[in-house]
């Protein structure tokens, strides 16, 4: 009886599974760890990775504080 009830505890251990299986995002490795798809991270590759790149704009111009002035890329001010 104890025999069964060691042999069924360690086949419910070598059974795991990564955390929410990976989500569907990556695959499940050694040590029950999950390797993430590109754009996807956390334990359970749930969370998506932000691009970061340069932005459409990536410097601010026009009239950003609505002081009807509008400053150029050289710093000097426009007035309107």
């Amino acid at each position: 009886m104890i025999r069964a009830l060691i042999l069924t505890t360690v086949l419910g251990m070598a059974a795991a599974e990564c955390p929410n299986a990976c989500s569907g995002h990556g695959t499940c490795g050694s040590f029950d760890m999950c390797t993430c798809d590109r754009n996807w991270q956390a334990a359970d590759c749930s969370q998506r990775t932000c691009p970061f790149d340069l932005a459409h704009v990536d410097t601010p111009k026009g009239d950003l504080d609505h002081s009807n002035t509008i400053s150029a890329s050289s710093s000097t001010v426009i007035a309107s």
